[in-house]
C-alpha cells in the first residue's frame, strides 16, 4: 500500500517536470513517465529509504530514483487501442511444461 502511495505521488512530481521541459519542444505526442520502470525503481529501494535516519541521504536516494524516472519517458499516443490475439493453439504446445520431472 506504501509503495502504490509512493508511486502516485512520485508520477505526479515526474509528470509536472516532464511538463515544464517539454512544453515549448514542439513535439508530436505529449510525455509521461513510464509507470513499470517507476515501480521498478521504487520498489528497490523503498526499504532502504524507509530505514535510513538521515534524511539528506533519504532526499538523494530520492533524487537520483527522480532522475532515473526521467530517463525513461513514453508518449501519450491517442486512440491507440490493439486487440489482444487469442493464439488458442499455444495452449496445447506447452502443457509438457507443467508436468513433473521425476
Amino acid at each position: 500500500m506504501y509503495l502504490a502511495n509512493m508511486v502516485a505521488l512520485a508520477k505526479m512530481d515526474a509528470n509536472e517536470i516532464i511538463e515544464k521541459e517539454y512544453t515549448n519542444k514542439g513535439l508530436k505526442y505529449e510525455s509521461k513517465v513510464n509507470t513499470n520502470v517507476l515501480i521498478d525503481k521504487l520498489k528497490d529501494t523503498l526499504i532502504t529509504m524507509i530505514s535510513l535516519n538521515n534524511p539528506w541521504k533519504r532526499l538523494r536516494m530520492l533524487k537520483h530514483i527522480e532522475e532515473e524516472i526521467l530517463k525513461n519517458i513514453i508518449p501519450i499516443r491517442p486512440d491507440r487501442i490493439f486487440k489482444r490475439k487469442v493464439h488458442s493453439d499455444t495452449q496445447m504446445v506447452n502443457r509438457m511444461n507443467k508436468k513433473r520431472a521425476l
